[in-house]
Formats: structure tokens, C-alpha cells, sequence
């Protein structure tokens, strides 16, 4: 099965992995998972380095293990309105990653997301109404 696995603090090996481990077992379970989190770990205040032309890139820490774990270029913030545009740039970001693979013909069978934020989770319904497969809160 394809799945694409939606995140927005779940980071890997970080304070707050739930997502990112639910993840990885679907991918020892032999699924083609796609993880997709944000690239601001707000636990630990730091950025994953992503290059300024791109918005994503493969996140460097987990090129050795199942699936592929891919970082969504966001900003940094300090306070609660930053935090806000932070989910709703992951939502956009989450829209364009999906809209990317519809064009390259890549299929998802199912589409999991956060019940929260809801910028994540409202950009994966829409994306299972364009991959015509079933959304599904974790």
C-alpha cells in the first residue's frame, strides 16, 4: 500500500515521535510510506537546513532506515501569531508537495494526518479528494 503520513511537530528521534514511529512500522510492515513533517522542531528551537530553492527536502537523519521522511520548509517562531503562520505554511506546503506527486502520477492509497493542526489535516482531506483514496485521522 501507498501511503502518504502527514506530520507537523512529529520529528524523528525528537521529543515527540508518535507520528514519525506509527511511520516507520507501517514501512517495516512493507508499505511505500511517505512522512511528511515540518523542518521547525519547535521542542528543540532549531531548523533542519533545507536549500533556499526548494520547499522540502529528504530529512538526512533517516536516509537509512524504511520510507522516506521529507522535511517541508518552514519558519522559525517565537510566539503564538508566528506559530500560526508556521501550520498554515505547512498546510500550503503539504498542498504543493501532493499536487507535485499527482503530476508525477504517483498514487497514494491512503492519506493519514493529525486531527491537529488543522491547516494538516484539512490540506489531507483535500488531497484525498485529488488522489481519490480515503483520509484518515491517526
Amino acid at each position: 500500500m501507498n501511503i502518504l503520513y502527514l506530520g507537523c511537530y512529529d520529528q524523528p528521534f525528537g521529543q515527540s515521535p508518535r507520528s514519525f514511529d506509527y511511520a516507520g512500522y507501517l514501512a517495516e510492515a512493507g508499505h511505500r510510506v511517505i512522512f511528511l513533517s515540518n523542518s521547525y522542531d519547535n521542542y528543540n528551537l532549531n531548523n533542519v537546513s533545507i536549500p533556499s530553492l526548494k520547499l522540502w527536502c529528504e530529512d538526512p537523519k533517516t536516509k537509512n532506515l524504511l520510507g522516506k521522511y521529507i522535511r517541508l520548509k518552514t519558519p522559525k517562531y517565537s510566539n503564538s501569531f508566528g506559530r500560526l503562520i508556521n501550520m498554515l505554511i505547512n498546510g500550503i506546503c503539504i498542498l504543493v508537495f501532493g499536487i507535485f506527486c499527482f503530476f508525477k502520477k504517483q498514487k497514494f492509497d491512503v492519506i493519514i494526518g493529525p486531527s491537529v493542526p488543522t491547516f494538516t489535516s484539512f490540506s489531507g482531506v483535500l488531497l484525498s479528494k485529488i488522489f481519490s483514496c480515503c483520509f484518515c485521522f491517526e
